[in-house]
């Protein structure tokens, strides 16, 4: 039995990060460039459409093609807003700014929940870019681990094992 469209879609982003972790970087693009025409919109795959955006933004800036960016960049906001998760979106929102502090904390959720899926995210993007990401990219993906682990810092956390636990993996990805 064959593999559905979504699954494909899948397994293409699968091994398009792989690609990109091993420094096959063209192989790598071009298995998320498709992966993004077989994916739905079940939120497995919204997660996945959402790295592989900022992941494809990075390329894309490194390229110096500023306008795939931007309209990337439009996608990935645009899918963090359908999921009501804006703290996923973790790469500058312009060419040549990186995201403060300040903006992060300002996109963070009421809740705590989405905690470790965006110490996931940060951590895929930052593999999957780590040999064609810029210093702005590099400190956006620090920025956005220090606010979580800023969060993981209010009283209200403080005496749960699991949150240390989440907090010390969070300092391992940002190191």
């Amino acid at each position: 039995m064959g593999k559905t469209s979504s699954e494909k879609g899948k397994h293409l982003c699968y091994s398009g990060m792989y690609q990109l972790v091993t420094s096959k970087t063209k192989d790598g693009v071009e298995c998320l460039e498709e992966a993004l025409r077989s994916m739905n919109g079940s939120p497995e795959q919204r997660i996945l459409r959402i790295i592989v955006f900022q992941i494809l933004a990075i390329y894309y800036r490194f390229k110096k093609e500023s306008s795939q960016v931007s309209l990337l960049q439009g996608k990935v906001n645009k899918e963090c807003k359908q999921i009501r998760d804006p703290q996923l979106l973790i790469i500058p929102k312009r060419e040549g700014k990186e995201i403060a502090e300040s903006d992060i904390s300002q996109r963070a959720p009421k809740d705590s929940n989405s905690q470790p899926l965006v110490k996931e995210v940060i951590f895929i993007v930052k593999e999957a870019t780590n040999h064609f990401c810029d210093d702005d990219i590099i400190k956006s993906l620090s920025n956005a681990a220090l606010n979580i682990e800023k969060q993981i810092q209010k009283p209200t956390l403080q005496g749960n094992i699991g949150v240390l636990n989440f907090k010390q993996s969070v300092t391992n990805a940002v190191c």
